[in-house]
């Protein structure tokens, strides 16, 4: 009975970290040495450290999280930095179509209002058609950072960074942000 319960218990964390059938990993992600090109989403990031790649449990929660636009298929990318005094986030998010304008100004607006964020004015990226830019309001000097970019050479792509500090960290979400440049 118990190796039966213990098997059940198993079976279900596993399924629980599984993606759902509209996700896949992209696995288009070339690393040289701190730098990460993500060749889909036409963009290369930086990190403070050796990255891990991201499991299938964080790319189903990434996933979980695209609203409206759930029900399109997914391609997902990511690596982490996990540091003692910072975490840094890069992810490529690509669709099975193009994103609107429309459909980037509604995120933009869903996001201004869940109050989770406050947005503030990027500086534009030469290779974005658009970037949206925010820090969380639960942050007390510590929280996350974010950063969204819309790239002009991959229209079916979404790219994100976020950065966060622990006490007593010096380092800045810009310096994390600054690394981003279009690839190739």
């Amino acid at each position: 009975m118990k190796a039966k319960f213990l098997a059940l218990c198993a079976a279900l964390a596993l399924s629980a970290c599984q993606l759902p059938a509209n996700v896949s990993p992209a696995d288009q992600v070339v690393r040289d040495g701190l730098r990460a090109n993500f060749r889909e989403c036409a963009v290369s990031v930086a990190f403070s450290d050796e990255p891990r790649a991201l499991h299938a449990a964080e790319a189903a929660q990434i996933a979980g999280q695209l609203g409206k636009l759930a029900d399109r298929k997914w391609r997902v990318d990511g690596l982490l930095y996990e540091g003692t005094r910072i975490g840094e986030a890069a992810f490529c998010m690509c669709s099975d179509q193009d994103f609107t304008d429309a459909e980037i100004a509604r995120g933009e607006a869903s996001l201004a209002r869940g109050g989770n964020y406050r947005l503030r004015k990027p500086e534009p990226l030469a290779f974005a058609r658009k970037v949206v830019e925010g820090e969380s309001k639960k942050r007390d000097g510590y929280g996350p950072e974010v950063r969204m970019v819309f790239p002009s050479g991959a229209r079916r792509c979404a790219f994100m960074q976020s950065f966060a500090t622990r006490a007593g960290a010096s380092e800045t979400a810009q310096g994390f942000f600054a690394t981003l440049k279009p690839y190739p």
